[in-house]
């Protein structure tokens, strides 16, 4: 059943405009690969130099690999391998605080951790600004994600919701979204993201996409709401 009651329209009101519905135009199938293929290219080209330099600290200042390829949900409820870079200490998985931080996702919470011990110095700085994200730059040229849309959730996340994620898996993954921008860093419930997601793609257009990017730019500048 949607939970339609979670949605916070004085949050999405200024940046979501409902008055072109995505069937109006035809920016939803095409218009929106066209521009998400070339955001790609620019930014893995314009940002390559500090995707090296990130490679290479992250290689030089603690043990493991530098790319991570978690499996996410996409489109349809398919399953992909997300790629970021790794800002977490590598083989700690039966640290207490992800157990703890698991089974509140599981349960619908979205739980961030002040000082989490499992994240490196250097990944806190990445984490910050996002910088781990850039990655995902390959996904969107798969076809795999979108520069604008929901997060990809982790498998477990999205299980004890079935119905409520088919309505949020009906477009791509993004990069960045609403939810992204609504309610950055805080914790929130899996429910109240699928809210944001499903209001988003009911008015996908090139303005609402622009939009949202404009507001993820001093988001992500100001490291807003990251622990």
């Amino acid at each position: 059943m949607y939970h339609s009651e979670l949605l916070e329209p004085s949050q999405t009101k200024s940046v979501i405009d409902g008055s072109t519905p995505p069937s109006a135009t035809g920016y939803a199938r095409y218009g929106k690969r066209t521009i998400d293929i070339i955001f790609a290219l620019y930014f893995m080209l314009f940002l390559s130099p500090l995707l090296l330099l990130t490679a290479l600290s992250i290689f030089l200042t603690s043990r493991g690999p530098i790319l991570l390829r978690q499996p996410r949900v996409g489109k349809d409820g398919k399953l992909f391998k997300m790629i970021k870079f790794r800002t977490m200490r590598h083989h700690r998985p039966d640290n207490p605080l992800a157990h703890h931080a698991n089974l509140l996702a599981s349960s619908g919470v979205l739980f961030k951790v002040d000082r989490d011990p499992r994240v490196t110095g250097l990944g806190a700085l990445l984490r910050r600004f996002s910088i781990d994200e850039l990655p995902q730059l390959l996904n969107i040229l798969k076809g795999q994600m979108s520069v604008i849309g929901p997060r990809p959730l982790l498998p477990f996340m999205v299980a004890p919701y079935p119905q409520e994620n088919i309505l949020r898996s009906k477009v791509l993954p993004g990069l960045t979204g609403l939810w992204q921008i609504s309610a950055r860093g805080e914790s929130s419930s899996v429910l109240q993201m699928i809210d944001y997601d499903v209001r988003y793609q009911a008015h996908i257009s090139f303005r609402n996409d622009l939009r949202i990017l404009l507001r993820t730019i001093p988001a992500v500048v100001k490291g807003t709401g990251v622990k």
